[in-house]
């Protein structure tokens, strides 16, 4: 700043050159910057829609209050484990096979190792052109030495939208242990059932059911004791006379006349 001598006295103040020429090319600059943009023409606020919350200039909506929205119809049916729609509840799973009797049957292979040394395998055949499951076969043994097991096994048939449409019923076996001499430790078994064309035809797929169905102890205990006898009147009743020692007395449970 540069101080000049004031004719009232003291001293006056005047701008430097360097801040003059600074003012000038600011105001320069923004005349230039006005000329080159173009001024861009105001946009009217949308108005609000039926069914959305967007607010009007100058005006808050309550936060409680909600506009009610257009009503959708519900989608389909979803399942979320397949994520694949199906139709509705109400619907009924249609029959894929319905223009079609030609069907190829069905088959499947399925082995188990069951506890206590029971094994089980089966081939199961659906033919489903004339409605029957058949196992070919059904093979059931035991690696356990002393002892033997009762095995079943089941088949379950489901539709393209996996509901259960049959079941077979379910076919037992038993096989002695290893050691039993004059058992059967390994059997096969060819069975067939008939579930009827109207469920077969509508099959898609299968599931082979291996389970342990061993007796209980006193029906073992009782069988064994059956087979001891049948061996003693063959053996030692001829010879001695006697009876068998173990055969249960038949009991005559007296039941009221009516």
């Amino acid at each position: 700043m540069n101080t000049s001598p004031n004719p009232t006295g003291g001293t006056r103040r005047t701008a430097s050159p360097p801040r003059v020429l600074l003012l000038l090319l600011v105001a320069i600059s923004t005349a230039l910057t006005a000329a080159l943009v173009p001024s861009t023409p105001a946009v009217a606020a949308p108005s609000p829609q039926p069914g959305s919350l967007l607010r009007r200039p100058g005006v808050v909506p309550p936060h409680w209050r909600i506009l009610p929205r257009p009503v959708v119809p519900p989608p389909a049916r979803l399942d979320w484990f397949t994520a694949i729609a199906h139709p509705a509840a109400s619907d009924p799973c249609p029959d894929p096979n319905a223009a079609n009797r030609s069907l190829p049957a069905l088959t499947d292979y399925r082995r188990d190792a069951l506890s206590g040394g029971l094994r089980m395998e089966s081939w199961i055949r659906v033919s489903r052109n004339v409605g029957k499951v058949s196992g070919e076969p059904t093979r059931i043994w035991s690696v356990a030495k002393p002892r033997g097991y009762h095995g079943s096994v089941v088949v379950v048939l489901h539709n393209k939208c996996g509901d259960v449409i049959g079941v077979t019923a379910p076919r037992r076996w038993g096989v002695d242990g290893k050691w039993v001499i004059g058992g059967t430790h390994d059997r096969r078994a060819y069975w067939e059932q008939d579930l009827g064309v109207e469920i077969t035809s509508r099959a898609t797929s299968m599931k082979i059911i291996h389970s342990r169905d061993s007796d209980s102890l006193v029906t073992t205990v009782l069988r064994y004791l059956k087979e001891s006898c049948q061996i003693w009147d063959v053996t030692v009743t001829p010879l001695t006379g006697k009876p068998c020692p173990f055969r249960m007395p038949k009991i005559q449970i007296p039941w009221p006349k009516r």
